[in-house]
């Protein structure tokens, strides 16, 4: 069986579902997102196989106005150890495309500053703004960050900014990845994205690793809806996400 728990209001109540559903939602991939968008409508909720997902879940994080008009938003990604790793967030056709999506259809708000154009602004800066939009793994500032994209991605030529307007999409075989192994980014909750925009949605292929084990690859989605006051998040980890090995 699987447990699956949802969090509504602070309160948290967990639903078991039988062997017979995840049989026919392994048949049926659009059974299963169906059901898991049921389950999610209004509330956060996290997804988890009980027994081996150390992948918890995607999050939203409202950081309010600072600045640019609208709400600045950070999506985070979670694991139930603080030993798990963020390798990199991509496009991936045996999982997710990665996207994004304004809801409201303004464009993502970049502040323009020195580096306005080009691709290092797509990543945590030092003149950047603190409404800035960006991402990135695991780091909100530039010292240190290990942020560095596949040479193709967004479709851009390595040198302007593609991280801007109202979508974009990486359908396969790239993204944003952490550049020096060797500065793991962990924690337990780890940063992938700011977003300063009315409301969004973002989903795609998140790969990670626990120490010494393989390169897991899962689906994340979170979007900003509307609720009784200002935003509700929703947040879902697909769950049974497949395992890969990278070789």
């Amino acid at each position: 069986m699987i447990a699956v728990r949802m969090t509504v209001h602070g309160l948290s109540e967990v639903m078991v579902r039988n062997d017979a559903e995840r049989s026919r939602e392994r048949e049926d991939p659009e059974m299963k997102n169906l059901g898991s968008a049921a389950l999610c409508a209004g509330v956060a909720c996290v997804f988890a196989g009980a027994a081996h997902a150390d992948f918890t879940g995607a999050t939203v994080a409202n950081l309010g106005d600072l600045g640019a008009g609208v709400d600045t938003w950070r999506v985070f990604v979670n694991f139930d150890s603080p030993t798990d790793a963020v390798l990199a967030v991509s496009g991936d056709e045996q999982y997710a495309p990665l996207v994004f999506t304004s809801l409201a259809g303004d464009a993502l708000r970049n502040d323009g500053g020195a580096l306005g154009g080009l691709i290092q602004e797509d990543a945590p800066s030092a003149t950047g703004a603190a409404w800035d939009s960006w991402l990135t793994i695991g780091n909100e500032s530039f010292i240190g960050n290990n942020t560095a994209f596949s040479p193709d991605f967004l479709g851009g030529d390595g040198i302007g900014s593609v991280v801007l307007g109202t979508a974009f999409t990486q359908a396969n075989n790239g993204g944003y990845f952490n550049g020096d192994p060797g500065t793991p980014a962990n924690g337990g909750s780890v940063l992938i994205a700011q977003f300063t925009v009315q409301g969004f949605a973002y989903s795609g292929t998140l790969n990670w690793q626990a120490p010494g084990g393989p390169v897991e690859s899962s689906i994340f989605t979170v979007q900003t809806v509307p609720g009784p006051s200002a935003l509700a998040l929703l947040g879902l980890a697909v769950p049974f996400a497949r395992r890969r090995r990278r070789v």
